[in-house]
């Protein structure tokens, strides 16, 4: 028996194994293929819009509040300090990128136009990175090509890449699992998720994950020098977290500082106090539990905790688990972001878009998986917009019973892909007859 010691992942096909770089650009024409998938996606953005144009409309409120804060940036305001933006700090990129194209255009109006286009092509960007993602971890080109495709034309996931910003730290959640998967050098991963966390909190949830996947391997591998060559040392590790500390401080510090200077701190600290008091929203699970069992506000005082033991849980699970390939780290990790969102307070249908690159990867196997992946994308976008200001408004629910049998269908759906999604990411992966990826130790007989 042969121990063969990788740091990548290598695809194995009848008892072959073949790096990944072997199988990435293959067939993909790169020109033709972005013009495809630029279609693509501009149709599922106007078709639902033609099949529900009574009751369709493009949400402009969140980017009008962009616009707003870079009117009061370019005024002289420092954000942070001189007002609150309920959002951690390097949101400013996307606050300030489309202000910037806008001027550079020479019409400043057109500033929802220009964070229109950015969001698009980070997302399309976003779908290339799945493709590359699924290729690496299941070695199968088609079932690539179908996650992209599955990405590109969820159509509830793009109607918010116009309407929100949250295909900035979508792109970093994404890219830091790339980057993990494609460079052997794991500090670039753990900073593309701070950066992303820094745009949204949702991001840092990945870096836990990695941290256990690559310190256990250190410590496994560690004990046997023929295995260890090329694999994780600790200073990798110890280098990592000290660049995303580092990281961490210079987003900080500055408004720190400037807040040091002017005596308040609450605009600073609003950004990370906003959300965790916030009362359940009409779309979470405890405004429908609060409603239908007459509990007044109860399962909103508490979904917090539950919210932080639900992803106590998948955590744990995946730390008990032997298993460290890429696909089961990647399969936790969007189970734990959907746990996130299931058992969020808000739980605003934008957050859809966090876990639909995710699900489109690991739900790419198989045609059901797909049908439910699109139906879940349907559900989701009668909530918002087609149902929004029919059934529902900000805070209540204006026809209770066909609110009430609408959110438990949803709910229903949620708990089903879930469902879905676990036993598809503890589905032996060695059982597939054509091909699978590892990314421990490969043996060959």
């Amino acid at each position: 028996m042969e121990y063969i010691n990788i740091s990548k992942c290598y695809v194995v096909i009848d008892k072959e194994i073949y790096s990944t770089s072997t199988f990435i650009g293959l067939s993909m024409k790169s020109y033709k293929l972005i013009i495809i998938l630029t279609i693509l996606y501009v149709a599922s953005l106007i078709l639902p819009a033609i099949i529900f144009q009574s009751n369709w409309y493009l949400d402009h409120w969140d980017v009008s509040w962009y616009h707003k804060y870079a009117i009061q940036i370019f005024s002289g305001k420092i954000p942070y300090v001189d007002f609150h933006i309920e959002y951690p700090q390097l949101v400013l990129i996307a606050i300030l990128l489309p202000y910037l194209v806008s001027i550079a255009l020479g019409d400043p109006l057109m500033y929802f136009s220009a964070h229109c286009l950015i969001c698009s092509i980070l997302y399309i960007a976003t779908g290339f990175m799945v493709y590359h993602i699924t290729l690496t971890l299941y070695g199968k080109e088609d079932r690539a090509f179908v996650a992209l495709l599955m990405t590109i034309t969820a159509f509830s996931a793009t109607y918010f890449v116009l309407t929100k910003y949250d295909a900035y730290p979508t792109f970093f959640m994404v890219l830091a699992i790339y980057l993990y998967i494609i460079k052997d050098d794991i500090k670039w991963s753990y900073l593309a998720s701070v950066i992303g966390f820094f745009m949204k909190w949702f991001v840092l949830i990945l870096l836990p994950f990695l941290l256990v996947r690559d310190v256990r391997q250190y410590l496994e591998f560690a004990k046997d020098e023929s295995k260890s060559k090329g694999l994780l040392k600790n200073k990798d590790i110890s280098v990592a977290i000290l660049l995303c500390i580092i990281l961490a401080v210079l987003v900080l510090l500055p408004f720190f500082l400037l807040s040091l200077k002017s005596g308040n701190f609450s605009n600073l600290t609003y950004a990370y106090t906003f959300h965790i008091g916030r009362d359940a929203q009409t779309e979470s699970i405890f405004f429908l539990l609060d409603n239908v069992f007459n509990l007044g506000t109860f399962c909103s005082q508490i979904g917090n905790f539950l919210m932080l033991g639900a992803m106590v849980i998948v955590f744990y699970m995946y730390y008990r688990k032997n298993d460290q390939s890429i696909p089961t780290l990647v399969g936790y990790f969007a189970f734990a972001i959907f746990v996130f969102v299931f058992f969020n307070k808000v739980a605003s249908p934008q957050y859809i878009l966090w876990f639909t690159p995710l699900f489109a990867i690991i739900l790419s196997r198989k045609v059901m998986h797909i049908v439910w992946f699109y139906f879940v994308q349907l559900w989701m976008f009668l909530e918002f917009p087609i149902l929004f200001n029919v059934i529902i408004n900000n805070g209540e629910y204006l026809m209770r019973t066909e609110a009430i049998i609408f959110f438990t269908i949803k709910f229903i759906l949620w708990i089903g892909i879930a469902y879905v999604l676990w036993k598809e990411i503890n589905r032996p992966v060695l059982k597939e007859k054509d091909s699978l990826s590892t990314c421990s130790v490969a043996k060959i007989s």
